[in-house]
């Protein structure tokens, strides 16, 4: 790869390369390059950090706003991830916020992530969303972590009042590093735990609610039924296709 016999090197970049036994039909083409991450954070920055690289076309970094005194703030980067570094948050809100894309309003989705949750809380803990952090509405998509450490896909349908969810069956483990991909197809809520798929899935047909809001990662102190995420997170991907096993 990158040589041909007599040529010259390839002087470039090459990624995402596979070979099929047919020839794709343009649908199939098409659904290939949407597999493509809308977002992708590899959290490796190092300690201090306040904008985090977005490794997609968009590049459209994750930022945060350091504390000036008690309370919500950028979280801890430059620590052992469980692919090179990761960021750590504390549970006092701690947050990173991506800017509103077009991209980013979905009506299908793969929230993917490394996350090694630290300590329970008595509320559920929230994990990335795109949303009103504030008031828990204009969901398009957002995951939780509950007090149990299930993990919980949320959505709000077109009307952005009405809200869908499932939870796993599976309760992730406490201070070890757990793989989570959660997804919606327009015809089931899924999510997988460690690369299984979870027992519980919600089946759902619809349209999304669709709005200008951030991404939020982390936080949870603006609303009063939430606790601020505690523990680690790494390698943050959402695709605007239902991804499978």
């Amino acid at each position: 790869i990158g040589k041909s016999y007599g040529g010259s090197y390839f002087d470039g970049l090459i990624d995402h390369l596979y070979i099929v036994r047919n020839s794709p039909l343009n649908g199939e083409i098409a659904a290939h390059i949407a597999e493509s991450p809308v977002l992708n954070l590899h959290l490796d920055e190092d300690l201090t950090t306040t904008s985090f690289v977005d490794d997609t076309p968009l590049a459209n970094n994750a930022t945060c706003s350091p504390s000036t005194g008690s309370g919500a703030g950028c979280p801890q980067a430059g620590t052992k991830g469980q692919m090179r570094e990761a960021v750590v948050f504390v549970g006092n809100g701690e947050r990173l916020t991506v800017a509103d894309d077009p991209a980013y309003n979905l009506d299908e989705f793969t929230l993917g992530l490394w996350i090694k949750p630290q300590n329970r809380r008595a509320k559920t803990q929230p994990i990335i969303g795109k949303w009103d952090e504030t008031t828990g509405g204009n969901r398009n998509y957002a995951l939780f972590l509950d007090a149990d450490n299930r993990v919980r896909l949320s959505i709000q349908t077109s009307d952005c009042t009405t809200y869908k969810a499932t939870t796993s069956a599976i309760a992730l483990l406490d201070g070890q590093w757990n793989h989570v991909m959660a997804t919606f197809d327009d015809e089931a809520m899924r999510i997988y735990i460690n690369g299984s798929l979870d027992a519980n899935e919600l089946a759902f047909t619809g349209r999304l609610c669709r709005t200008l809001l951030p991404i939020t990662i982390g936080g949870g102190d603006a609303f009063a039924t939430w606790d601020g995420f505690d523990g680690a997170m790494d390698e943050i991907t959402l695709h605007g296709v239902a991804l499978n096993a």
